[in-house]
């Protein structure tokens, strides 16, 4: 269940915030390596790349990032195809940091990047109150191993070198019920283990976090419940019910990897929790 652990000072709203600093996997990634650097300009917003970037849906599509940028921005929202005079004055601007295929140890690389290359440079002109640190992960790393206690410890450790570079607002995003996907056959109680245990663990760490460090706000917004609700309703969501496990159909991309019309409604379930707040 998406919930709010603590609201500190530093959060006014979400169309107070003007960076995003995405850390995760393929379902949120735009980049095709790390190494190519992450700056987003103006006229680039998008980690500096073309929209919608190398994503892992369908290509030049958005994935949630791009979703939000272009439509659920909570101010001026960001316009891709237009002139540069039609451009935001005062874009959102995303510094997505997140890789296909990494588990926890990708993120730590990608946290470690962040710190070595761009945290003293937007230093210079970033507010902590203006910068909603984001990390979604633990997909790929659910399809390794079902116990996850160790591998949250790993995750807010990493939460520790981000507040000690001056985040303080900082949103989790859960595990979605992958023995939903195509690729998962049969019952999937392997799958169910994982991600309950990933989630569950989640939670009571964030608990923890938020509650030694009271200068931070602490959200989990869950991808699970906003699956479980896309996925129990499809026609609600212009889905056909028989893509729901149906690889290359209206639902997923491929045997994992859901489509930008999926990703769309990720984008506005996420924005709609933000602006609650």
């Amino acid at each position: 269940m998406s919930r709010v652990f603590q609201r500190a000072p530093g959060w006014h709203s979400f169309s107070h915030i003007k960076r995003l600093v995405i850390f995760g996997d393929s379902y949120s990634s735009v980049l095709l390596a790390l190494n190519q650097g992450v700056k987003p300009t103006a006229s680039l917003p998008l980690s500096g790349q073309k929209f919608p970037g190398h994503v892992w849906n369908e290509p030049g599509m958005p994935n949630w990032v791009g979703h939000l940028l272009t439509q659920y921005r909570d101010g001026p929202l960001f316009q891709p195809e237009g002139t540069n005079d039609a451009w935001n004055e005062d874009p959102l601007l995303v510094y997505d940091y997140a890789l296909g295929g990494n588990t926890l140890d990708g993120v730590q690389r990608q946290v470690n990047v962040f710190l070595r290359d761009m945290a003293s440079e937007m230093a210079a002109t970033w507010k902590a109150e203006e910068t909603l640190f984001v990390s979604w992960i633990g997909i790929n790393d659910c399809a390794y191993s079902t116990e996850h206690e160790d591998n949250i410890e790993k995750l807010f450790s990493m939460q520790e070198q981000l507040y000690m570079a001056g985040a303080r607002n900082i949103l989790f995003i859960d595990v979605p019920p992958m023995w939903r996907i195509p690729g998962v056959r049969g019952p999937g109680e392997s799958s169910k283990a994982a991600v309950a245990s990933w989630n569950s663990n989640l939670v009571s760490k964030a608990e923890k976090f938020s509650s030694q460090r009271p200068d931070v706000t602490c959200l989990l917004w869950s991808s699970f419940d906003a699956s479980n609700t896309i996925l129990d309703r499809p026609k609600e969501h212009r889905f056909d019910r028989a893509d729901l496990k149906k690889s290359g159909g209206g639902i997923w991309v491929d045997h994992i990897h859901p489509t930008s019309a999926y990703h769309n409604h990720i984008a506005k379930y996420l924005t709609d929790f933000l602006k609650g707040i």
